[in-house]
């Protein structure tokens, strides 16, 4: 393990996620536990040699034990939490809301805007992929994800087929007929409208 000061008190960077996700460096938590222990001792002895009784002085130390590693924990997370502010400010700092969402969902976004002018009611909505979708239906609200609407909304999903002459759209075992497209992105992104 490497102990120099820089990785040991490195916090690791935001990744456009919630903060639940962030857990500490290994080096850091091994130097927090080493804290843990070398303040109790420290305490202890102290406590001893001045003839504190043993029950007076345990408490004392556990009591000085738990809020020197929550200090250190503490300090450690504003240490991060500013970088990561700081990281925030040069990537996001006078930009609009668009253009913030922009940059973190990428092109997602772009597509999921340019649908947002197309479709202006409910929509049934098909995407393999889980994120996708539910970005999808919280940038499309208050719009309502219904199973029966007259847009359908094909986000990268491979067991969804449009055939542009007869008009219908499949996938496993739904069939809708009637429609036409009115949006595509590319070959597994498009948007289709009920005539």
């Amino acid at each position: 393990m490497n102990w120099d000061l820089d990785q040991l008190l490195s916090y690791p960077p935001i990744m456009g996620v919630t903060i639940n996700t962030v857990t500490l460096s290994p080096a850091f938590r091994s130097m927090l536990y080493f804290l843990i222990v070398l303040v109790f001792v420290g305490a202890m002895i102290v406590h001893v040699m001045r003839a504190i009784p043993f029950r007076r002085a345990f408490a004392s130390a556990v009591l000085a034990t738990f809020f020197t590693a929550a200090v250190v924990s503490a300090l450690q997370a504003d240490i991060g939490w500013c970088s990561w502010l700081i990281v925030d400010e040069q990537k996001f700092g006078g930009r609009t809301t668009d253009e913030k969402l922009a940059v973190l969902e990428g092109p997602l976004y772009e597509v999921i805007r340019n649908i947002r002018r197309i479709v202006r009611d409910d929509y049934a909505l098909f995407s393999e992929d889980d994120y996708v979708r539910q970005r999808t239906e919280y940038f499309l609200l208050p719009l309502r994800k219904r199973e029966r609407a007259d847009n359908i909304i094909v986000l990268e999903d491979r067991l969804a087929r449009f055939d542009p002459a007869s008009g219908i759209f499949t996938r496993g075992e739904i069939t809708i007929g009637h429609l036409k497209p009115v949006y595509a992105y590319g070959p597994n992104i498009y948007v289709l409208r009920k005539e």
